[in-house]
């Protein structure tokens, strides 16, 4: 009996350490396990992060031209109603009054910021028959070579695109804030 009681102590003994080496077995993840899924992540991460980038832009860019449209309207009316374009973009939000008769305001905004949320450059001609609009893409300089610009009336002549180097325009640019 004692004998038996022995034998079945050694081997409770023997399934016990088989069990828990069993589940120490199972824990967690081998060294090799966690590098596998760490370069998957990484893969999906190269894979990924791009092609949000350029879609976030892409809004961006797309944000601004829809503003500059707007600002452009703006601009139209006010040369309509004015014979001349304004010498800021904030003269857009107020009134104006001419041959007796009260215009505008053109536009209910605050500021003129692209969809970077940087100010946008405007500048007029000589006379103000001509202006320029210009947004620096969020660099917050005119004078970068990746700008989105605008143009109405008179500008001189000036082909817009959507990268062209500033420094050489003969309209003096300032920021709208």
């Amino acid at each position: 009996m004692m004998r038996n009681n022995l034998r079945n102590k050694i081997k409770q003994s023997i399934n016990h350490f088989q069990i828990l080496h069993t589940l120490k077995r199972e824990e967690g993840l081998t060294l090799i396990e966690l590098l596998v899924v760490v370069a998957i992540l990484g893969i999906i991460a190269a894979i990924a992060i791009p092609s949000i980038s350029g879609a976030m832009t892409n809004s961006k860019i797309s944000a601004t031209e829809t503003t500059m449209s707007t600002i452009q309207e703006a601009l139209q009316r006010y040369e309509i109603d004015n014979g001349k374009y304004p010498t800021s973009l904030s003269d857009l939000t107020h009134s104006t009054t001419s041959n007796n008769t009260t215009y505008g305001p053109y536009l209910n905004v605050q500021s003129f910021n692209d969809g970077w949320s940087t100010a946008m450059y405007y500048g007029t001609t000589p006379h103000a028959h001509g202006y320029l609009l210009v947004s620096s893409e969020g660099n917050g300089n005119s004078t970068n070579s990746s700008v989105i610009e605008a143009e109405g009336g008179t500008a001189g002549g000036m082909t817009p695109t959507p990268e062209k180097n500033l420094t050489n325009t003969s309209i003096r640019l300032t920021q709208q804030n």
